[in-house]
């Protein structure tokens, strides 16, 4: 709900439609469109054959993003921002 207001306050401050992205059938393909737990990320890399999986935490993106909006983009701006690293070994 939050995050619905938010959009709402972020289409009448800027004069645009703030659901403008990508089309339905181009989302549903995109499996991370909507967003991914870190531990799911991690999961991932595992699967696809990735070692010494790290995350890390890059929350400071998002302060530096809203800190000279209005106070409802921290609302429409809720997803976490982190970084996923691994190693692959490459079999020649």
């Amino acid at each position: 709900m939050k995050r619905f207001v938010g959009r709402i306050c972020v289409g009448i401050y800027e004069r645009r439609n703030p659901w403008n992205g990508y089309s339905n059938n181009l989302s549903k393909a995109l499996p991370l469109y909507g967003g991914a737990d870190p531990e799911r990320i991690v999961e991932i890399f595992e699967d696809a054959g990735l070692s010494d999986v790290a995350v890390t935490d890059l929350s400071w993106i998002r302060e530096r993003m809203v800190e000279d909006k209005p106070f409802f983009y921290r609302f429409v701006l809720g997803r976490a921002y982190f970084m996923v690293e691994g190693r692959k070994e490459v079999i020649l």
